[in-house]
């Protein structure tokens, strides 16, 4: 993932930013759907997660409008790539791994987006009003669930298919990127 995103390397202008924006909110979008769904809550507060603090597709939308791009709506003919099937909550407890995980790593990566594009929108990189033991609840999530193997195997399937997407999306921006700077 790190190296089919290329950060900062890929951030020529803000109209990069943008475009890499763009890729994390149809990330965000396909996961989240899946993820963060009232019938899911009550399995979410029983694995002592506030999920509401976990949810981080309104932070890259807020950087988007702050830098006058719409994110992608979706008419009602095309619903968009469908969210990858999601079974148990050991399943989305490895999707949200993979979320939580990519957010620690925009933290890192926000200072550096800063002194190559100056002053842009960074709420999702930066992480803001993010709840801040968001990481350690997954972590204790996962320690709760790990000593079953049928959970173990749930969370690595869970936690794969979120890493696909993001391999997916972030592929079809450096595709698109290499054609532009050919």
């Amino acid at each position: 993932m790190e190296s089919l995103a290329d950060l900062p390397a890929s951030l020529r202008n803000r109209a990069d930013y943008g475009d890499l924006l763009l890729t994390f909110h149809a990330v965000h979008l396909q996961i989240e759907s899946a993820v963060f769904t009232p019938a899911r809550d009550q399995g979410w507060r029983q694995l002592g997660i506030d999920i509401a603090g976990h949810q981080q597709l309104e932070l890259v939308t807020r950087d988007l409008r702050a830098l006058g791009r719409a994110p992608q709506a979706r008419s009602a003919g095309d619903p968009g790539p469908a969210a990858p099937g999601l079974g148990s909550r050991a399943e989305a407890l490895g999707r949200l791994y993979v979320l939580e995980g990519s957010a620690i790593g925009r933290r890192v990566l926000s200072p550096l987006l800063h002194e190559k594009l100056g002053d842009v929108p960074s709420a999702f990189f930066d992480g803001v009003g993010r709840h801040p033991r968001a990481w350690r609840s997954v972590q204790r999530a996962i320690a709760s669930l790990a000593d079953s193997p049928r959970q173990r195997r749930e969370m690595l399937t869970g936690a794969r298919a979120a890493f696909q997407v993001f391999v997916d999306h972030l592929s079809r921006r450096a595709d698109r990127w290499a054609l532009s700077a050919g």
